[in-house]
């Protein structure tokens, strides 16, 4: 997995050439920048359920579901596991019989970023981030499903609200997002070596 996974990403994204090879430019000077939107809702709108196309639940992680993950995707996957354990996320998979078909991290305290600490959240709201599906088990709206039973588990425990940010290019995630009622804000993020990341959202401010 890459940065962009730690994004709501499920999907490729599409971006032109000339964006691409600039970022490719900018990252070799230690410059980061994040063309996203914040998306937000209130956990007491009503929502139209999901059902997927292959039968699914969704249950907190356990210690196994995340060593299975880690085994399937390797590379820095465990190191960012450990740094959403550190921030107080808690992890919630979507099952199909007694496969992992996809997770999503929630936290109650701070917004993250791809291992970053961009803002202190309210008190009981919400932050989702780190969403993946496999790429089998994608287009069966099990995204959906998963991102449906976690709000419901963040209202139940108490949040009034729930957030994500996701990519400008990630037109499925954005899709979703938009049928679950989230509003969305503007919110690039700019990250410069030595500097904590800079964000240009007013609903952040």
């Amino acid at each position: 997995m890459n940065k962009e996974n730690e994004v709501e990403s499920t999907s490729q994204k599409s971006r032109p050439a000339w964006h691409v090879l600039a970022g490719r430019v900018a990252r070799f000077f230690g410059i980061h920048f994040y063309d996203l939107y914040y998306c937000e809702r209130a956990l007491s709108s009503s929502v139209e359920p999901v059902v997927p196309s292959v039968p699914t639940r969704v249950r907190l992680a356990t210690t196994e579901d995340l060593n299975r993950i880690i085994c399937r995707i390797g590379g820095e996957t465990c190191r960012k596991f450990d740094h959403n354990a550190a921030i107080d996320s808690i992890c919630y998979v979507a099952l199909h019989e007694d496969t992992v078909t996809g997770y999503i991290w929630v936290n109650r305290q701070i917004i993250d970023l791809v291992g970053m600490y961009v803002v202190k959240l309210p008190a009981r709201h919400s932050f989702c981030h780190n969403a993946f599906v496999f790429p089998e088990y994608r287009r069966k709206k099990i995204y959906q499903y998963l991102r449906h039973a976690v709000c419901s588990e963040m209202y139940a425990s108490g949040c009034v609200s729930i957030a994500c940010f996701v990519d400008k290019a990630n037109t499925q995630p954005i899709k979703v997002l938009k049928r679950q009622g989230m509003k969305f804000h503007n919110a690039p993020v700019l990250k410069l070596p030595f500097v904590n990341p800079i964000h240009f959202c007013r609903v952040l401010a």
